[in-house]
């Protein structure tokens, strides 16, 4: 769901640089913060609810609905990430 998130992202379904922003601006800061952060998007993108940035639109299809827990990644992962995103 990580590399779905970057999709919707560049495909206009995230507001702009959203994950990417996530990723310099809040986890790569404080790692340990990116698995409930995470979860937090996708439980957002389920219902088309709240995020940090405001309301995020409603993600058809059930990816999200059960999206189960993120995996912890450390600051060396999440870097590997920020340079996917």
């Amino acid at each position: 769901m990580v590399i779905y998130s970057g999709f919707a992202e560049d495909v206009g379904l995230l507001p702009e640089d959203l994950f990417k922003r996530g990723l310099a601006d809040w986890w790569l800061p404080n790692p340990a913060s990116f698995a409930a952060g995470v979860a937090s998007l996708w439980s957002a993108m389920d219902t088309g609810g709240s995020f940090v940035t405001g309301k995020l639109k409603h993600f058809n299809g059930g990816l999200f609905a059960d999206h189960g827990e993120a995996l912890p990644l450390d600051r060396e992962q999440l870097e590997l990430l920020q340079q996917a995103a």
